[in-house]
């Protein structure tokens, strides 16, 4: 017997979610478009559910990334394994980081250009 997919709650607003995912639109902004009240992380588990992750991974493609950040040095640390050092900040930047971590400041910057 097959498991029978539960309904979800942005099922009704799949069209505008999927148009939404391929303009680059953020999660937090597509809430707000659906009037609020709805939680970040379950509009996230929808698009990772329903495959709409593909289109939407496009949004983040002109993202800070350190490893090409000018601040941020690829060091050999005591156990002999290469991390992100980001030499402005002073900071290590953990290895779980697949773009800008928060505290960056271009991550701030980059918030504030695209809110």
């Amino acid at each position: 017997m097959r498991h029978r997919r539960r309904r979800s709650i942005f099922d009704p607003h799949r069209e505008q979610i999927e148009k939404w995912c391929s303009l680059g639109v953020t999660v937090p902004d597509m809430i707000k478009m659906l009037g609020g009240g709805y939680s970040e992380q379950a509009l996230y588990t929808f698009i990772r559910n329903n495959g709409l992750r593909e289109s939407w991974k496009v949004v983040y493609a002109a993202r800070n990334k350190c490893k090409e950040c000018e601040y941020c040095e690829q060091i050999i640390n005591l156990n002999n394994m290469k991390q992100l050092v980001c030499m402005k900040s002073k900071r290590v930047v953990r290895q779980s980081v697949v773009y800008s971590p928060v505290w960056c400041e271009k991550e701030k910057v980059w918030q504030r250009e695209h809110q």
